[in-house]
């Protein structure tokens, strides 16, 4: 199940220098409409929500969890974009819930392929944590659809768009294509036993 999460302004744009306008919204609705076209041209069944309208969480989650009961190996990837107080911060993100789940297998797939596919763009991953011996790929935060969802689930945060580079990529039909090219590689890992 693809969640592009459909939000507008004023929360969800930034008003860069040169004028052009992002908006999460929209940016996320294109890299899911371009990955769900991809995933079913291999014969996937992929479940892609879009509506223009910003549905709550808990209606979001609830809906996932239906779909589940029905459909046992399926996962849920989110998309989102990224921006900080200081417009400065760049990269990629994948987020998981806390502890130990099948999400974390499904977030190392990903992000080892992101890593193999996009050398130079920035991946940044997880908090090390003492107690481990190398860093997770993934980011662990309190958040509803990763927390709440019966199935795996992970969420994507695509770049930052408040950041003029990473808006430029965020832009490029190029790096767009390279970015579900390679989440759909991952698909195409993810094995029935991390179900």
């Amino acid at each position: 199940m693809l969640d592009g999460k459909y939000q507008t302004a004023p929360r969800k744009m930034y008003k860069h220098a040169d004028g052009s306008i992002a908006y999460e919204g929209v940016i996320n609705r294109r890299i899911c409409s371009m990955l769900h076209t991809k995933i079913r041209n291999i014969g996937f069944q992929s479940i892609y929500i879009d509506t223009p309208l910003d549905i709550n969480l808990n209606t979001r989650v609830n809906a996932i969890n239906a779909f589940y009961a029905k459909y046992k190996n399926l996962v849920v990837l989110s998309f989102h974009s990224n921006a900080s107080p200081s417009h400065c911060a760049r990269g990629n993100e994948i987020i998981t819930s806390f502890g130990e789940t099948k999400s974390d297998k499904l977030a190392t797939i990903f992000g080892e392929q992101y890593v193999i596919d996009l050398p130079g763009i920035e991946f940044r991953s997880g908090f090390f944590d003492p107690n481990e011996e190398v860093r997770d790929i993934d980011k662990e935060m309190d958040l509803c659809i990763t927390r709440d969802s019966h199935c795996p689930a992970v969420l994507f945060e695509n770049m930052f768009f408040d950041q003029p580079d990473d808006w430029k990529l965020l832009q490029s039909n190029s790096y767009i294509n390279d970015l579900t090219n390679s989440k759909l590689q991952s698909i195409k890992q993810i094995e029935l036993s991390i179900l």
